[in-house]
């Protein structure tokens, strides 16, 4: 019998750590991983079985086009991908000059990164398509809409809050004990509007991150379930993040406590108000 084909072998570069580390534990059931995190180390890292490198566009030092530009001199014939989270129309006409297949705008969900994997790699995918088919609950988890991507009686959300009802919703929280704060973000992590103290428009993205790492954490719990929601405690405050279908609610507030005095409303509120599933 013949040795099964080795999965093909990812380097992915970023000089943040918990981007590594998400990629990583995203990919690493499926495929072969390497990290970097640096063109250096990138370059070090690299051997005979790389088949695809993922990069970061801004590291410290020498860029993710650095890096392009490097790999098209010494391995012309190996693809690159960068990713970043602002993608300009200058860099990506830098990248198509260096030759890289495509750049990807971060946050990365596995939505995105399975199909277009799929497309870079050919036919090197198809030894781990079934694995990567069985991520189909969580890719969904991750990248699709909360009422489309579990039944409402598991989730006990709205299927949609019209704008009335959304402001109506974050002006009772903004009025619950210890609450500084209340925002809405839409789906990509866009602000929409807020009550109490102004929470910054570019806290969505780090909201959004968050919801997708919960939801992606959910099958590898062992469980079929979307996040309810996600809490985050710092020493003097508490941010609690709510995947709603159309976007994400964050609410700061002052203490733990508080923050379970919030989820609890919200369970109880969203449960009992028309249009909304019990």
């Amino acid at each position: 019998m013949s040795a099964p084909t080795p999965p093909p072998t990812i380097l992915i570069v970023d000089d943040s750590s918990g981007v590594r580390l998400m990629l990583a534990r995203l990919l690493a059931p499926h495929l072969s991983v390497r990290l970097a995190d640096g063109v250096s180390s990138a370059m070090d890292a690299l051997t005979p079985e790389t088949a695809l490198v993922l990069s970061d566009v801004r590291m410290p030092g020498e860029s993710g086009l650095d890096l392009a530009r490097t790999l098209r001199e010494q391995r012309p014939n190996l693809p690159v991908v960068l990713m970043t989270g602002v993608v300009e129309d200058e860099l990506r006409a830098q990248a198509l000059e260096l030759g890289v297949l495509d750049v990807l705008r971060k946050p990365i969900t596995p939505g995105t990164l399975f199909p277009a994997l799929r497309g870079w790699l050919g036919e090197g995918l198809e030894a781990v398509a079934p694995a990567i088919a069985a991520q189909k609950i969580g890719v969904q988890a991750a990248n699709a809409p909360l009422a489309q991507a579990a039944q409402p009686s598991e989730v006990g959300l709205p299927t949609h809050l019209d704008p009335e009802a959304n402001r109506a919703l974050m002006a009772g929280v903004a009025l619950l004990p210890g609450v500084a704060a209340v925002a809405h973000y839409d789906a990509q992590g866009g602000w929409q509007e807020g009550q109490g103290a102004a929470l910054p428009s570019d806290l969505g993205q780090s909201v959004r991150v968050l919801v997708m790492a919960a939801r992606i954490s959910g099958p590898h719990l062992g469980t079929p379930h979307l996040p309810r929601s996600v809490q985050v405690e710092y020493q003097d405050r508490v941010l609690v993040a709510l995947p709603l279908s159309d976007g994400f609610l964050a609410v700061l507030v002052r203490d733990t406590p508080g923050a379970s005095t919030v989820k609890a409303w919200l369970r109880n509120h969203l449960s009992g108000m028309p249009g909304m599933i019990g």
